[in-house]
């Protein structure tokens, strides 16, 4: 079992010990570890060209796609903090959320495109609305910097149901001793599938 205290820890000893191992399948397509990683490093150089570097926010409106985890995962290399937001929240509860999580850009694709601009019309603080196409760089990587166990994994927000959402910060070592946790108490091993 890999030990780490990081996601970005975990998910690079992944991507070395099992390059081609699925860590997911989508649409019948697998995304192996090592693509999900060589992927990550292109993002990550595609948000330095826009500004991004440690302990920004960004947020990110995708649907489900392999793009939101190329996203996530460059975010989290460049010691940034991603900030998943479903698209379906409205434009005002998303301004809130861009307000309040103080991010500096943010991430989605065509389809949510225009309200995600009204969103970020109310929220001064939104530096770029960017799409995947916009972090496919071939720049080599940037330096990535030592990201630590205390250091903020993500940001994720409450649906809202029973009033404003909220954020809830979550550091890697909660994300990581929560998912051991969750693993030795589902006695999950290493060829296990989960739905999450």
């Amino acid at each position: 079992m890999i030990k780490a205290g990081t996601l970005v820890e975990l998910m690079g000893q992944r991507a070395i010990a099992d390059p081609d191992k699925a860590y997911f399948t989508l649409f019948d397509t697998p995304v192996a570890y090592g693509q999900l990683w060589r992927d990550s490093e292109r993002y990550a150089a595609g948000l330095r060209r826009f500004g991004i570097e440690r302990g920004d926010k960004v947020c990110l409106i995708y649907p489900t796609c392999a793009e939101f985890f190329y996203t996530f995962f460059g975010v989290l290399r460049l010691g940034a903090v991603p900030v998943p937001l479903y698209p379906t929240l409205g434009v005002e509860a998303t301004a809130n959320i861009f307000r309040d999580s103080e991010a500096k850009v943010v991430v989605t694709i065509g389809w949510f495109r225009s309200g995600v601009e009204e969103s970020a019309a109310a929220a001064a603080n939104i530096r770029h609305i960017l799409e995947p196409s916009d972090l496919e760089a071939d720049a080599p990587a940037p330096p990535f910097p030592v990201v630590r166990e205390d250091d903020v994994a993500f940001i994720q927000y409450t649906s809202g149901s029973t009033g404003q959402p909220r954020g809830v910060v979550l550091s890697h070592a909660n994300v990581c001793r929560t998912v051991e946790f969750m693993a030795k108490a589902a006695q999950l091993g290493r060829e296990d599938t989960v739905v999450s």
